[in-house]
């Protein structure tokens, strides 16, 4: 990390949040910027287009703020959570430039965060705070350049015959000049890593699920995705890649798999994915978090998201929020905890968009099965 004069703790914080943003959205066959993911996160999709459904990564930034997963990682296969500087607290989690948890301004974004690539292959992000997010943004593009792909045919991603952005400041902004290159590191340089792929968690037993059981539940995952056109990623005709996590009615975390190339967002993602759909349709779920709906209901983070939004139904505008949007605005809050779940160690955020069931069993048992795609 670099910077120029004494940056603000903050900014630093926003730096790396913005850079960790470009890095974990995007693959090896698609860059994602922060400005790519803010198209992706608001109440509306396309941004600002009333009436329409909330985007497909609804509440997203309240994703990735560093909880500890609690889980026991294979040997080699750890990710670091993704906290503070120090790393003595939580990080800022996905920054997009949102305005609030309303989204009251659908064209905020910040622009700051922009993937890094090798030869193709993606190696990290780049992020820039402390001045404008249009300043910030062109900043980052200069200086992610010739570590930037050229994206295959059609040469940009479309959602729902929707073009996505990547990066619009790209010349130098109005009454912005040359500076001078004068500053200091505050952190390295240093070496970059590979993130981890295969079982992060081997496949191991509870009560209720044997450890084939476990195995089985992954192995019929990956073959899914195999077979499943991914939305996001070129060439077209490109098949997903998948974060999977199977847990038990504890939330303890009874395997972990990420398939080559899949989005280092959807590790934190998918085990909270998996935690939730445990707990939210359980015996034990306070009746608060879930106004109306009875303990022990099945639902899914479909179900959560759906009434989380600031308007109910999803997208009607001039309508109330709904019945769950106060647990979405508790959750934006409160990092790294699950609702009015007292606190615990297998707690790392709600996620408010699909890719998670529960799996029922005899004599009531349950596991949470979750998979995050892009």
């Amino acid at each position: 990390m670099w910077e120029k004069g004494a940056a603000a703790a903050t900014d630093r914080e926003l730096a790396i949040s913005l850079a960790r943003t470009g890095a974990f959205f995007s693959s090896n066959q698609a860059p994602l910027s922060s400005r790519t993911v803010r198209f992706l996160s608001g109440v509306h999709f396309p941004p600002g287009i009333r009436n329409t459904p909330a985007a497909a990564l609804y509440g997203i930034e309240n994703t990735n703020r560093g909880c500890p997963l609690n889980v026991s990682y294979a040997a080699g296969q750890a990710f670091p959570p993704a906290r503070s500087l120090d790393g003595t607290t939580t990080g800022l989690g996905v920054t997009t430039g949102k305005a609030d948890s309303r989204d009251s301004d659908p064209s905020a974004v910040n622009g700051g965060g922009v993937p890094l690539f090798k030869n193709g292959v993606l190696v990290g992000g780049v992020g820039v705070a402390g001045v404008k997010p249009g300043r910030a943004e062109f900043a980052a593009f200069r200086g992610a350049a010739g570590f930037l792909p050229s994206a295959p045919p059609p040469g940009a991603i479309f959602l729902e015959g929707i073009r996505l952005p990547f990066v619009k400041t790209r010349r130098r902004p109005a009454g912005a000049s040359v500076g001078s290159f004068t500053g200091a590191y505050v952190a390295g340089p240093a070496d970059g890593m590979p993130a981890p792929e295969g079982y992060l968690v081997l496949a191991s037993a509870s009560a209720e699920l044997a450890a084939s059981d476990v195995s089985g539940i992954i192995d019929r995952c990956i073959a899914r995705a195999k077979r499943t056109r991914a939305a996001i990623r070129l060439p077209l005709g490109s098949r997903t890649r998948m974060v999977i996590a199977v847990g038990d009615l504890a939330g303890n975390i009874l395997g972990l798999y990420r398939m080559a190339d899949s989005t280092v967002f959807s590790v934190d993602v998918s085990v909270a994915k998996a935690r939730n759909a445990v707990y939210f349709s359980g015996l034990s779920r306070a009746p608060a978090d879930l106004p109306g709906v009875p303990r022990g209901t099945a639902v899914t983070n479909r179900t959560i998201g759906f009434g989380a939004q600031p308007f109910f139904p999803s997208g009607i505008d001039g309508t109330s929020p709904g019945p769950f949007f106060d647990l979405f605005e508790r959750d934006s809050s409160n990092p790294c905890t699950q609702g009015a779940q007292p606190a615990g160690l297998n707690q790392n955020g709600i996620v408010f968009f699909p890719g998670a069931l529960r799996r029922s069993a005899p004599a009531g048992s349950s596991s949470g099965t979750s998979a995050c795609p892009i």
